[in-house]
């Protein structure tokens, strides 16, 4: 990929807008909850040490850095040329390799990875469900992807800031995203059944409660989602279909289910 092309620099050469833009200080965040999260469910780091990793929908390689520390080999897949450049450009020391690529088509041979990550991606994606298919195909039997996404129920629609917008009927919420975005409404959004059957071809190991519910674990010290701390252990705990994102690990099995 030409990596010997691409500029490097320290944090501080880089543009603050431009990793502003790319939400550059909560990809910190997302990626030591995603660390803690993967150190539980695997176990040892002598384990993954000798594990590949795909990130995909890497953006600009935060997380993929961040896994770098952890595991033998990280590889980030973007699909956008300007963030897979600063993605080589930050990431230049960790030891992380960048791919420019599409989710729906991942440039792998089937088992290539043991641990795969996907968070927030499947709504950018123009079929969540050939993503799902490419994550089971390039994820060896027994390995492991890191699932976050929103939920379709939630009724803030957090990429635009708005209440209730993407519960429009899809043709009033083209027509108003045209008019205040300039481009139509191509999220595709899912709520918790729906993505439950998405992957229904892994095992589901559900960190979402926990991470609301145990946080000093899994959460940093700064992240918005500590407010967790102060809910009442006698308080009951939210329906699973209700909250705003899930976060889950989908286990691939040993071996084929017919075997």
């Amino acid at each position: 990929m030409h990596r010997d092309a691409e500029p490097t620099g320290t944090l501080e050469d880089f543009d603050s807008g431009l990793l502003e833009k790319y939400n550059y200080a909560s990809r910190h965040l997302k990626a030591r909850k995603i660390e803690r999260i993967l150190e539980d469910y695997i176990g040892t780091d002598v384990e993954r040490q000798e594990m590949r990793c795909l990130d995909v929908g890497c953006s600009i390689g935060v997380i993929s850095s961040q896994m770098a520390k952890a595991f033998g080999q990280v590889v980030g897949l973007e699909p956008l040329a300007e963030a897979t450049g600063l993605a080589r450009r930050l990431s230049s020391q960790t030891g992380a390799s960048f791919v420019q690529g599409d989710g729906i088509r991942l440039p792998f041979p089937d088992g290539s990875f043991d641990v795969l990550l996907c968070a927030q991606v499947y709504e950018h994606t123009t079929d969540p469900r050939q993503l799902a298919s490419e994550i089971y195909r390039v994820l060896k039997p027994g390995g492991c992807c890191f699932f976050s996404g929103p939920n379709r129920l939630w009724p803030l629609e957090y990429h635009y800031d708005w209440l209730f917008l993407h519960w429009l009927p899809q043709a009033i919420l083209d027509r108003f995203c045209q008019w205040r975005y300039g481009r139509p409404y191509e999220l595709i959004l899912l709520n918790y059944w729906q993505l439950r059957s998405l992957w229904q071809d892994f095992g589901r190991i559900d960190y979402t409660l926990r991470l609301l519910y145990d946080p000093d674990k899994f959460l940093e010290e700064t992240d918005p989602t500590q407010w967790t701390r102060k809910i009442p252990h006698w308080i009951p705990r939210v329906p699973q279909f209700l909250l705003p994102n899930f976060n889950w690990v989908l286990a691939k099995a040993k071996e084929p289910p017919n075997v």
